[in-house]
């Protein structure tokens, strides 16, 4: 029968079996009588093998708890997803999805701003920031691991760019159409049309044919433009003052070169910025929102 015996030398327990009458101690080898053996009978266990004395535990692991081999960052939560290794997949899905996302916000908030009338550096990109962040990740299906954030900062610097166009879009959309211009557009248009046709009557008077042709050509301009719709007519308007012929590039040139630096509403006078200002804050602001956005994307592990 398997007894429990204590070395009196060291203090090890062991299993021995009484009728063997061996009480060696497996640990230091000491030879145990019966009265300092102290043994007394244990429930039989199944036999895995007794490991050799050069392989037993230590006696501080026997009654303690080992600490554990490394401390955990700080910062560290068990239950968050582990980060992920990107890959070109994963990176084009990001784009695509967060490009997506962030366009529909851009466009959101241009044109929530165009219709209050409110220009406030600063605003534009701690909103797409956080909007980009958010849809990158998600696009990406989780955070990037340490070694392959490069891959994720290609994926944020491309939605962070489609968002701004997404906001310059939207103020578009809603500036062409909530314009005043236009009316003053029309009277000038009108005022012009009667001085075109008493030149135009002089010139034929006089039989001044090239100039006639000239001053013909113009007339029908303005009755083209005065056909035009408000909306049209803005985007007229933005095409002249940017000299290019495309009305949302157009618009994007004027607001970037010659916008306004400060604006608290519709009915509030603008503060005028020096020139070249307004892209330059527009530089800072895309530089903050990629920064801004990376944090949401990058890994703390």
């Amino acid at each position: 029968m398997l007894v429990k015996c204590v070395c009196a030398n060291c203090g090890h327990s062991f299993l021995t079996d009484d009728q063997a009458g061996d009480l060696t101690c497996p640990r230091c080898g000491y030879v145990n009588d019966n009265a300092s053996g102290g043994g007394f009978p244990v429930e039989p266990a199944p036999d895995h093998g007794a490991l050799p004395p050069e392989f037993q535990p230590e006696p501080e692991f026997n009654h303690g708890a080992p600490e554990p081999a490394f401390a955990p960052p700080s910062g560290f939560d068990p239950k968050s997803p582990p980060p992920l290794f990107m890959s070109w997949d994963r990176m084009f899905r990001g784009m695509f999805f967060g490009g997506i996302l962030t366009l529909s916000l851009g466009a959101a908030l241009g044109a929530a701003l165009a219709a209050t009338g409110l220009v406030i550096p600063g605003v534009a990109a701690l909103l797409m920031a956080l909007g980009a962040g958010a849809a990158t990740r998600h696009g990406l299906g989780g955070r990037t691991a340490l070694r392959t954030r490069g891959f994720a900062i290609s994926a944020i610097i491309v939605v962070v760019l489609v968002g701004y166009l997404g906001i310059i879009g939207g103020s578009w959309m809603v500036e062409r159409f909530t314009g005043t211009r236009a009316a003053q557009t029309r009277e000038d248009l009108s005022a012009g049309k009667v001085q075109l046709a008493s030149q135009l009557a002089r010139a034929r008077k006089m039989t001044d044919v090239k100039s006639a042709a000239i001053l013909e050509a113009k007339f029908e301009q303005a009755e083209k433009l005065e056909k035009l719709t408000d909306a049209q007519i803005e985007d007229y308007l933005w095409t002249q003052q940017a000299q290019f012929n495309q009305p949302l590039v157009a618009y994007a040139k004027v607001k970037l070169t010659q916008g306004d630096l400060l604006k608290l509403g519709a009915d509030k006078p603008p503060v005028r910025a020096p020139k070249h200002a307004p892209i330059a804050i527009a530089g800072v602001e895309l530089l903050l929102a990629m920064l801004i956005a990376y944090q949401g994307v990058k890994s703390k592990r």
